[in-house]
């Protein structure tokens, strides 16, 4: 939490000013989708800054605003997808070139864009206890480039999350809303890995490589 305040629950119930509460999620999630052959390719990644310091800011209009630093629990699950997929998946400190690609012998490379992010919190409050509510969405764009760095696969996987819990009256509810985001997180994963595996583009260049 970045400043001292009083739990949402009692801001909501005094009418007072709201707080700003700032959390890290889990970073180590892990996809559970599985495939049933990996594809021999080498591929580089590259997650670019953006996504592995995004955070995600709650959009409701109510007393206490949430943010979620979720970009290295994002960076992360995309890896692992990718590796599920690739027998060899590389992480790439800076944007692919032609001299990278030729010096770590990758057979494509893969960059990867957050097209959306977004979370919607809620709590309706009772006489000792209140319900949170997070519904969330995060979305991303991954392009497949060749050794030239020509693209010839875009995929677009999603992510969604709902939980609902009870929050106690001293809660500030920043670990009950971080649970539908990495379920939301782990999801995006998940549907990677269908997306990448069953992309007929990779599957051609799979074939060809046999």
């Amino acid at each position: 939490m970045n400043k001292a305040c009083v739990p949402f629950t009692l801001i909501s119930l005094a009418l007072i000013t709201g707080c700003t509460h700032t959390a890290a999620v889990r970073p180590n999630i892990d996809v559970t989708a599985t495939i049933a052959n990996q594809l021999d390719f080498n591929v580089g990644l590259f997650i670019p800054p953006e996504v592995k310091g995004l955070e995600m800011t709650d959009r409701a209009n109510w007393a206490d605003k949430y943010i979620f630093k979720v970009g290295e629990a994002i960076s992360s699950v995309i890896y692992k997808a990718l590796a599920r997929v690739f027998k060899n998946v590389e992480l790439l400190e800076s944007y692919p070139t032609e001299v990278i690609v030729a010096e770590r012998n990758l057979d494509f490379v893969t960059t990867v864009r957050i097209t959306e992010a977004s979370a919607a919190l809620s709590t309706q409050t009772g006489f000792f206890t209140v319900d949170a509510t997070g519904n969330i969405q995060v979305s991303a764009n991954l392009s497949f480039s060749d050794r030239k760095l020509i693209q010839f696969a875009s995929i677009q996987a999603t992510g969604t999350g709902m939980g609902n819990q009870e929050v106690d009256m001293l809660s500030t509810g920043k670990k009950e809303f971080s649970a539908p985001i990495e379920v939301a997180v782990r999801n995006l994963g998940n549907n990677i890995i269908q997306q990448v595996y069953g992309n007929y583009d990779i599957r051609k260049r799979a074939e060809e490589k046999k």
